[in-house]
């Protein structure tokens, strides 16, 4: 009796969908190499559709199986049909041939997945065919969501997701990556469960009530896009790789920041050691830009729960908004630093310290500083969440601030060009609105590590 063979579909099909465009969204991209690796596959096992210009259909048999290779085969079948499906969804929309033609394509897609299901039974191992049937369970979901099958496209996701999660069970997944990929695997279908079940109409507390704690995504302990991460008291849930990705990119750039910040003594940053934690800081909006791209991309697609996406999309503005606010306000302490390390002569004078190697800086400069922070401030206090809620005081409050130390620098700039009248009235109006600032932590009841923020 021949051994089963094992098919690890599951390594197999991150190896192809991580380095091949998809993960960056190009289904074209990734559609072109699936054909261009079948072609190759099927010159290797001399598996031609006849030759010359006369096509004869050849059938994938299960005497042909014990080669591995046929099983990468009927995988780059399913991945092509999918890919070419997925590449139509954006003109599908509002063109009716497309929509057909991108239905016919994932009807090939759980076709060819079918047919890997039957051949299993009588080639592979235990594990693997789990692991096929899961990935079929899968393309049916696809394919009844997308005509609108709400309720049967539902079932299917929740045997994938099941079947996944006993795949954890098997000796073969024992190793951590493996685990992980599992993991990641059963939150990515999670969306699709959420996002058929609000199709159907129904309320999403009675999806948590029916399905219970997996629903929320406590049952994957080990995915980093479980509840871990929190906004508006809601927990956090990244539906794709990418942004899961970019979130852990942007953590960890924000360590770095904060490291080369401890490090830094603010009363001797030079311009070199400033324009080195504001390139961190632009790097790291990047990661917010990106990931503000793909959920909108997402929203307007309906590639998950629409509730979770805008969700998503206020918690990437809210970080974008308050780590620009937090390197402008980097950048004032920088300023006012160096505008007291270079002394009172020497500053209004518009000379170069030379001692510390650091440039006087302008006091108007500070104050157009100023008003972008009051800019950052009002775009901060627009985003969802923010406004009316519990933090709307710890900004209203360093909004009193800023507007304090923007009079203070506006009498400093007026000093400096002997407009004396002019300066006494903006120091006088600094006073005034220092002693505002007072009253309304006072009121606040703001900690005071908060309200001298």
């Amino acid at each position: 009796m021949e051994t089963a063979l094992f098919f690890d579909v599951l390594t197999a099909l991150n190896e192809m969908q991580s380095t091949h465009g998809l993960r960056s969204g190009d289904f074209l991209r990734y559609r072109q190499y699936c054909s261009r690796r079948i072609r190759r596959l099927c010159q290797a096992l001399k598996f031609l559709h006849g030759s010359g210009k006369v096509f004869v259909k050849k059938e994938i048999t299960a005497s042909a199986c014990s080669d591995i290779r046929y099983w990468h085969l009927l995988i780059l079948y399913v991945e092509r049909a999918w890919a070419f499906a997925e590449n139509l969804k954006d003109d599908s929309e509002s063109d009716l041939r497309k929509r057909r033609h991108r239905l016919s394509k994932l009807r090939k897609a759980t076709k060819w997945s079918q047919l890997l299901v039957q051949l299993s039974t009588t080639s592979l191992d235990a594990c693997s065919q789990r692991q096929i049937e899961a990935y079929h369970a899968e393309m049916t979901g696809m394919l009844l969501s997308s005509r609108q099958k709400w309720s049967e496209a539902l079932s299917s996701f929740t045997r994938a997701r099941d079947v996944w999660q006993a795949c954890l069970e098997q000796p073969s997944f024992s190793s951590l990556l493996t685990k992980d990929l599992v993991l990641q695997r059963a939150a990515a279908i999670e969306q699709n469960r959420r996002l058929c079940w609000y199709k159907s109409g129904l309320d999403m507390a009675g999806f948590h009530a029916k399905f219970g704690a997996d629903a929320s995504g406590t049952a994957l302990d080990g995915d980093p896009s479980a509840a871990a991460v929190s906004f508006l008291d809601r927990p956090v849930r990244f539906h794709s790789e990418k942004l899961r990705d970019l979130y852990s990119a942007s953590e960890a750039k924000l360590k770095t920041i904060a490291a080369e910040r401890a490090k830094q003594d603010s009363s001797s940053h030079g311009t070199t050691a400033q324009n080195t934690i504001v390139e961190m800081y632009d790097k790291l909006f990047i990661d917010y830009n990106d990931a503000l791209a793909a959920v909108k991309h997402d929203l307007r697609t309906e590639r998950a729960d629409s509730s979770s996406l805008h969700l998503l999309n206020a918690f990437f503005t809210f970080l974008l908004h308050e780590h620009t606010l937090q390197r402008n306000l980097f950048l004032l302490e920088t300023y006012a630093a160096r505008f007291i390390a270079a002394g009172e002569r020497l500053e209004r004078a518009g000379k170069e310290f030379r001692g510390a190697g650091v440039k006087a800086v302008e006091p108007a400069a500070v104050v157009r500083l100023c008003d972008i922070l009051l800019q950052n401030l009002n775009e901060m206090m627009s985003t969802p969440g923010v406004e009316g809620g519990p933090m709307a005081a710890k900004y209203e409050d360093l909004r009193h601030r800023i507007q304090a130390s923007r009079m203070y620098w506006k009498g400093e700039a007026f000093c400096k060009v002997g407009r004396l009248a002019e300066a006494t009235a903006s120091f006088l109006l600094a006073e005034q609105l220092v002693s505002t600032w007072v009253i309304f932590d006072r009121k606040s009841g703001l900690p005071v590590d908060e309200a001298t923020a």
